[in-house]
């Protein structure tokens, strides 16, 4: 299923982890973590667009020194 612009309402651990930036067994340690919402739909592990906005949202912003 997709969105009116064609986007997919979910991707795959694969995918996710692609769009997102990090590994595949990073994406795992978060949804173990309860840090990121994964859903199934068979035997496919799917996540949202809206969990993964949702996940990068509340990720911690860095710090950085005044003026760097």
């Amino acid at each position: 299923m997709a969105t009116e612009n064609g986007e997919p309402l979910v991707d795959t651990v694969t995918a996710a982890a692609h769009r997102l930036g990090i590994s595949r067994a990073t994406l795992y340690r978060e949804i173990k973590a309860g840090k990121l919402r994964a859903v199934k739909a068979a035997r496919r592990t799917l996540i949202t667009r809206a969990d993964q906005e949702a996940w990068v949202a509340s990720l911690t912003e860095l710090k950085t020194a005044a003026g760097a």
